[in-house]
């Protein structure tokens, strides 16, 4: 009697089990048959389409304004290079001798709909390459509808080598994917 019982038992969480590796067989195929990216799919960060939280995952060709922040008016323009991390991490370079600056290493988040926001810094050093500093980025972005390309704020604080801050700047940027 109690050979008939282990065996009904382990019969049933065999059936159960089978189950439930066939949903998510089906669930597998589906998705595949749709060209939907499996990964991105069953994050949480991902929308129905596989991108919206996620669509600013990448590497971005950038080109960066430095703003007047009373007028607006341009001050100077360059090119940089971003790289959005799946979790949260961004890294950022530019077109600056890297005599002058380092990588720039940071945060982002999806903050809704389209936007997104990051916070980065990098040190920056003087011509002789002795520590100046450390400057930071707070960005705001505005993701394009097709998710390649983007707009944003930038608001730039520069602190000395002690740590105090010594002046703040604005800028845009406008980006377009990698490729």
């Amino acid at each position: 009697m109690k050979y008939k019982s282990i065996k009904t038992v382990v019969a049933s969480l065999f059936v159960f089990t089978a189950i439930i590796f066939m949903g998510h067989l089906s669930a597998y195929s589906q998705t595949a048959a749709e060209g939907t990216d499996r990964l991105a799919s069953a994050s949480p960060l991902a929308d129905t389409d596989g991108r919206g939280s996620r669509a600013i995952e990448g590497t971005w060709n950038v080109v960066v304004t430095i703003r007047n922040c009373e007028t607006g008016a341009p001050v100077a323009t360059f090119k940089a290079m971003n790289m959005f991390i799946q979790g949260g991490s961004v890294i950022d370079t530019n077109a600056a001798p890297t005599s002058t600056r380092g990588p720039g290493l940071g945060s982002w988040e999806f903050v809704g709909d389209h936007d997104f926001r990051s916070t980065l810094r990098f040190y920056i050093y003087n011509a002789d390459g002795s520590f100046a500093g450390v400057r930071r980025l707070a960005q705001n972005y505005s993701m394009a509808p097709d998710n390649n390309s983007w707009e944003s704020t930038v608001a730039i604080t520069v602190f000395d080598a002690a740590g105090n801050m010594i002046a703040t700047a604005c800028g845009t940027a406008v980006a377009s994917r990698a490729e």
